[in-house]
């Protein structure tokens, strides 16, 4: 081959990586930035926090699928990211979701002033401080709001995941790196087959406050949910968390009946259907005279057998 021949060759490997990088066909603008920021292995060890490990990478198929996914990196990163390598003033910025979501009419249903609020009243913002801020669990490059989703073991599966980005053995975040290592079997070892509550159940709906939905505020150990009979009951508190919206719009849509066939939420002592409930109370009651009188008959009949 020819150098002309291999230059050409090159130049052509090069374009089709280019055309064929993930990133093109979300927002082109950001391809600058994900020309680094897509490889996995970028990083560093942050020294303040005893050397933890903090990612850069971000995965370009994620974001184009997060509710960010239409702006570009720059209109949350200000502009001294727009060159590299990036100044250390750049590199210095603190962001939150307030910083964005603040005082705009199309977000007042989202409450993040509030939810910022609940988040440093935390168990984790008193021990880690400013260390711990929104980004500490949600990633703002693959966030998706989960409001709308309709499997509810989906919605388990993410949102524990963030939980257990930290509270597991393996967390490689930098804050994970201040997380004390629980052994989470040991530590729900009074749960009835925890793996089970796992995969039915948020981590928040105990370790949150009772009857506040979607709060931020993490509760210690010592003050989270203890008893069964709070989620088990007809009062649970999963109709004002977890299944807020979800049973009360199946049943509307559905019915009683579909819902209990169709609906994934099905929980021991909080599912019930009122008109079946009182059908079992007749049906007992039926059940209770039959034998009644099965008994008076054979009674009378035995009495008139022995004259």
């Amino acid at each position: 081959m020819t150098k002309t021949n291999l230059v050409v060759f090159q130049s052509f490997i090069f374009l089709f990586l280019l055309l064929s990088h993930p990133a093109i066909g979300q927002n082109k603008d950001n391809h600058f930035c994900l020309r680094c920021h897509s490889m996995q292995t970028l990083g560093y060890r942050d020294a303040a926090t005893g050397g933890g490990l903090v990612s850069l990478y971000v995965d370009s198929v994620q974001f184009k699928h997060s509710n960010h996914r239409n702006l570009k990196c720059l209109d949350c990163h200000n502009a001294g990211f727009a060159s590299y390598p990036h100044t250390q003033q750049a590199k210095s910025e603190k962001l939150l979701c307030t910083t964005c979501h603040q005082n705009e009419e199309k977000f007042d249903s989202f409450h993040f002033t509030d939810k910022q609020e609940e988040l440093e009243r935390s168990i984790h913002y008193k021990k880690l401080g400013d260390k711990f801020t929104c980004f500490s669990c949600h990633d703002p490059h693959s966030f998706r709001d989960m409001r709308h989703e309709t499997n509810v073991r989906q919605i388990v599966h993410t949102d524990n995941k963030i939980c257990l980005n930290c509270h597991n053995s393996t967390a490689a975040s930098s804050v994970g790196k201040l997380v004390p290592k629980v052994d989470l079997n040991t530590a729900h070892s009074w749960l009835p087959n925890p793996q089970l509550h796992w995969q039915t159940v948020r981590c928040v709906e105990c370790h949150t406050p009772t009857g506040e939905f979607n709060s931020h505020e993490i509760l210690p150990a010592k003050q989270a949910v203890h008893k069964c009979e709070t989620c088990h009951s007809e009062n649970s508190i999963l109709l004002a968390k977890l299944y807020r919206f979800r049973t009360t719009e199946s049943r509307q849509k559905l019915g009683y009946l579909k819902t209990m066939i169709y609906n994934t939420p099905y929980v021991t002592g909080m599912t019930r259907i009122p008109s079946i409930d009182r059908l079992s109370i007749l049906i007992f009651i039926l059940m209770l005279l039959g034998l009644s009188a099965h008994g008076l008959g054979r009674w009378i009949s035995n009495k008139r057998g022995n004259r």
